[in-house]
């Protein structure tokens, strides 16, 4: 596009170039849009405020006194001090609208820097602009600004001079294509004072907030408006106000370092794929019901209000590459996991709870169950034991048996103790019945022992089967020596007759076998209903 393709154009509505340097080495665009900008505020002010424009212009060049303004007044027009001063104080009070505008790349050194224009407004109100630079470089903190349906193309400085009073949100609609950036002047200081809101239904990639304190509410949705956010970084903030984000279905990652939430914080129906909390103190309530994340970590933080990831979600598919990090996490008040989903594996280890967690209805994946340890388990299953849920603490107990089992076995294979005895004693407790929770597979195994045993005797009697002599002879001598052992059992020796002498070992086997399975089966059918 030619020089004179560009002026012919309105210099306020043509977009500009997202490279500062390219913008700012050109004289002729820059020129030209402060001049615009220039006859736009005069026609604003002039008929918001019923003042002649000369006034507004002698005005602005009176703000604006280290430009070369060239010819674009009557410097012969004479105003009385009071005008002037009449016209300041509307100004004070007074908020300017400033409609459809594209704003360049600003530098406070540059000849044309449009700012000057702005700054003497005081109160200025950007609708459907567009913003191609960082921030708005005010040199006076009593510059306040809103913006409506606003787009910023660059990543954004929002300055505590950009406050608004009032209720009404700084950023109302507005949608940013880069990162937005609020930094303070420490967790002591309060950062946009006096304001109602930050984002009001705003579209944002990503929000970093550090060192600052916020008494505002930082997001003020609506239903009718869907919220969309990429990235959110809180790092040393004191967040005063109630921060709430819901139904973003594709959200990168949530991090809050080292900071501190004085009022709610809830995160309601959300798919998150990171969230990191470290050094993070909760005092109110704080909600993540119905969310769902791949990664989950929580380290040397507090809650001291309830705490809820009812419905969540942890891992869209089971997975052993990951697992939930809650380390070093003190818990005050209530802990809800009811109804959540568990596709990696837990770890509350390195927790402190005054109460009792609730887990009723919450599920373990099988990945889930395996890599999740026996102190993580038993929690769980004391949390059951003590509101009187025993049906739900025996599920919890098998689990528990079976990290146990898992913790032996790792021990032993890495040259620890073999713990042989318990290790087999465990086997056969999860083999026989699951740890006392599945009765039909231990009466399953109760009926196929009875059935080999009732063929064992059948074949003795009938002699269905008869060995070749030359296995005979070695096996009789076996017999022989086991059924002396098992007739020194002198319970065994009263159910003997003398037809089944020669299969005392195996009686005596049967018998233990048969036995261990009925107990089984009578402790998995009574704990299902208590334990």
């Amino acid at each position: 596009m030619s020089a004179s393709d560009r002026q012919a154009q309105n210099p306020l509505t043509m977009p500009k170039p997202l490279d500062r340097y390219e913008w700012l080495a050109r004289e002729d665009e820059p020129r030209a849009f402060f001049l615009a900008l220039y006859r736009r505020i005069v026609g604003e002010v002039s008929g918001l405020l019923s003042v002649p424009e000369g006034l507004v212009e002698y005005f602005l060049r009176e703000e604006v006194s280290d430009l070369a303004w060239g010819n674009q007044g009557d410097d012969g027009d004479a105003w009385e001090y009071q005008d002037y001063a009449e016209l300041r104080d509307k100004l004070e009070s007074t908020c300017i609208p400033i409609n459809g505008v594209h704003f360049p790349h600003v530098d406070s050194e540059h000849r044309w820097n449009y700012e000057q224009l702005l700054e003497p407004i005081k109160h200025l109100h950007f609708e459907e602009c567009s913003f191609y630079g960082n921030r708005l470089l005010w040199n006076s903190w009593a510059v306040a600004s809103r913006f409506t349906r606003c787009a910023f193309y660059n990543d954004w400085q929002v300055s505590d001079t950009e406050a608004f009073w009032g209720t009404e949100a700084l950023f109302d609609r507005c949608k940013f294509h880069r990162e937005a950036v609020i930094a303070g002047h420490g967790p002591d200081v309060v950062f946009l004072e006096k304001l109602g809101a930050i984002f009001q239904d705003c579209s944002l990639q990503e929000l970093r907030l550090e060192d600052l304190r916020l008494e505002a509410d930082l997001f003020r949705n609506s239903r009718e408006i869907p919220f969309q956010i990429k990235a959110l970084t809180i790092t040393d903030c004191v967040i005063a106000g109630k921060l709430i984000i819901d139904n973003i279905k594709s959200m990168d990652h949530l991090r809050l370092t080292s900071s501190r939430f004085e009022n709610k914080f809830a995160m309601i129906n959300c798919e998150c794929d990171t969230l990191t909390i470290k050094n993070t103190n909760f005092d109110g309530l704080a909600d993540f019901y119905q969310s769902q994340f791949e990664r989950f970590r929580i380290q040397k933080s507090i809650f001291r209000d309830f705490a809820g990831f009812e419905d969540c979600c942890f891992g869209k598919t089971p997975t052993t590459q990951e697992s939930i990090v809650l380390r070093y996490v003190t818990f005050y008040s209530f802990i809800n996991f009811r109804s959540a989903i568990f596709n990696q594996a837990l770890d509350l280890r390195n927790t402190n709870r005054q109460q009792q967690p609730n887990f009723l209805d919450a599920k373990f994946s099988q990945v889930a169950a395996e890599g999740t340890d026996r102190e993580t388990f038993r929690i769980i299953k004391h949390s059951f034991d003590a509101v009187g849920n025993h049906i739900e603490a025996n599920k919890y107990f098998a689990y528990e048996m079976q990290a146990y089992q898992r913790e032996l076995s790792n021990e032993a294979r890495k040259g620890g103790s073999k713990n042989c005895r318990e290790r087999a004693l465990l086997w056969w407790n999860g083999f026989a019945s699951n740890h006392g929770q599945d009765y039909l597979r231990a009466l399953g195994l109760l009926t196929l022992a009875v059935a080999i045993n009732a063929f064992v005797l059948a074949n003795h009697k009938y002699q269905w089967f008869v060995l070749p002599e030359c296995l005979q002879a070695p096996l009789w001598q076996l017999a022989a020596f086991g059924n002396g052992l098992a007739n020194g059992f002198l319970p065994l020796r009263a159910l003997l007759g003398d037809d089944l002498a020669p299969l005392a070992l195996w009686v005596l086997f049967a018998a233990v076998v048969i036995s261990t399975l009925t107990w089984h089966v009578l402790v998995a059918a009574r704990r299902h209903g208590r334990r």
